[in-house]
């Protein structure tokens, strides 16, 4: 048996954080390690796990510069690539890559912690991140069967749901971080609830079901063993179909967290969670959801004003009671939520006239039955983004982008194109549909809009596709 020093050497994290093997007890409520071998306390590294964290590290090498401090000081980020993949270390290589390529621009995490998400998104959102569990993980909680699904898909673009969700997901991960270190005990996960009462087949909206799984299915790839346990309270009738949708979607180790609660909500959630954490409604005596989604959107600016950006975690650490409330108006943000969960009804028809199309300036591409229309665009620097956003008329559109040898258009008629975005149905008739992509090599960029599955009804696009610096653009449209 190890002692608990030799255990320290093997989770301290990249940067051999002295600190944090020293202070951290890696223990949980009881001491035990989960039946799903989920890295807690009393979980032991054997000899076959030590040679695959050596093995880990090895083979990432100088990628682990481009993680961000915090991340090095981790002392679980290795085990946790490793955990999600049941320790086979080149795909938990694989999926360090990829998070880390992911988490580049847009999606980098300091830049999503600056950002402030769109009024429209905060207030109409069905949940929010309240309260700490017995283990001391925050709490986040969805009410699904609650939602206007058809009204919260048309209130963002799918970047804008993308870059909310991811959001999301980095509060929840610097508000784990901040407990370890406040606590001096491992808190590197969060619990979900999910409520499902109220849902049926007319509440449920596939366009909105389908972006979910897509988010989500990304977010499992970038955010390693990011959730403790994930608790489903009131399940309907239509529970299994549902869950038979989105299991292909879900990785295995993801499955095995679910709790599905079919009797009594409090008693399962008392069971994981405070009392003083557990909404009214719930038989607990936190303050019940807030209908209006105010708190979160006043939360939000209150905070926003206050400061740029979220402080560092060492930042926070060190910071005294009065400067935390004082210099970025904390409070009892992280431990308790950004503010009371928000349970909206039906979304007013007046707040989707902000992700309107606005049709001024835009190209028009008629596609016709069983057909599709391409876009070409010459780059001819690399690095430059190609962006485009659009809609389109009498029903949803297949959508694609590939990148070509110069001097072809259609990507049938070219040997080997290389797909950048799958074909992929998007529902552009609802809401419009939005995105870019730096492009690594000059060439040719063709954009695929495709009708061919539908014999009866033609499409027509309206989009604005641009690339920067590349002004004009030489661009041919071709139906089939």
């Amino acid at each position: 048996r190890r002692t608990s020093e030799s255990v320290a050497v093997y989770r301290k994290g990249w940067n051999g954080a002295a600190q944090a093997a020293a202070d951290i007890v890696m223990a949980d409520a009881d001491g035990n390690a989960d039946k799903h071998g989920l890295w807690h306390v009393g979980d032991e590294l054997d000899g076959l796990k030590e040679e695959a964290v050596a093995a880990f590290r090895l083979s990432v090498g100088e990628w682990r510069a481009k993680l961000d401090e915090d991340e090095k000081d981790d002392p679980m980020i290795v085990q946790k690539y490793l955990n999600a993949r049941q320790w086979k270390v080149d795909k938990a290589v694989e999926m360090f890559k990829f998070s880390v390529n992911f988490r580049q621009g847009e999606y980098a995490t300091d830049r999503l912690l600056q950002w402030t998400p769109p009024e429209r998104l905060l207030r109409y959102q069905p949940g929010g991140m309240f309260g700490v569990d017995k283990e001391g993980h925050p709490v986040s909680w969805l009410l699904a069967g609650r939602a206007d699904f058809r009204g919260v898909y048309r209130l963002g673009t799918k970047k804008e749901h993308s870059l909310f969700r991811h959001w999301q997901l980095n509060l929840l991960i610097r508000n784990s971080r901040i407990q370890t270190k406040m606590t001096g005990k491992y808190v590197g996960q969060s619990t979900l609830i999910i409520d499902l009462d109220g849902l049926g087949w007319s509440t449920m909206y596939l366009p909105m079901l389908r972006l979910f799984n897509e988010i989500n299915q990304t977010a499992q790839m970038v955010y390693p063993d990011v959730l403790r346990r994930i608790i489903i309270i009131n399940p309907p009738g239509i529970f299994s179909a549902i869950f038979a949708m989105c299991k292909p979607f879900l990785m295995q180790r993801l499955i095995d967290k679910i709790i599905v609660v079919s009797g009594d909500a409090y008693a399962a959630l008392k069971e994981h969670i405070p009392n003083e954490y557990i909404p009214k409604m719930y038989g607990g005596e936190a303050p019940d959801p807030d209908p209006s989604g105010n708190a979160i959107v006043t939360r939000v600016a209150e905070q926003t004003a206050a400061r740029c950006a979220f402080p560092t975690e060492r930042e926070f650490v060190q910071a005294t009671a009065t400067e935390r409330q004082g210099k970025w108006t904390w409070n009892d943000a992280l431990v308790n939520g950004l503010a009371p969960i928000v349970i909206p009804g039906k979304i007013p028809e007046e707040e989707f006239a902000a992700v309107a199309f606005d049709p001024e300036g835009a190209e028009t591409v008629s596609v016709g039955a069983g057909a599709a229309a391409y876009v070409t665009l010459v780059v001819k620097t690399a690095g430059q983004l190609l962006s485009w956003e659009f809609i389109s008329e009498n029903g949803d559109i297949g959508f694609q982008l590939s990148f070509a040898p110069s001097g072809t258009d259609v990507p049938e008629k070219t040997a080997g194109p290389v797909v950048i975005v799958p074909l992929e149905k998007v529902a552009s008739h609802v809401v419009p549909e939005a995105g870019q992509h730096e492009c690594a090599k000059p060439g040719t960029y063709v954009i695929a809009f495709d009708n061919k599955d539908s014999w009866v009804s033609s499409r027509k696009v309206l989009h604005r596709i641009r690339v920067e610096a590349e002004v004009p653009l030489p661009t041919k449209v071709v139906s089939l």
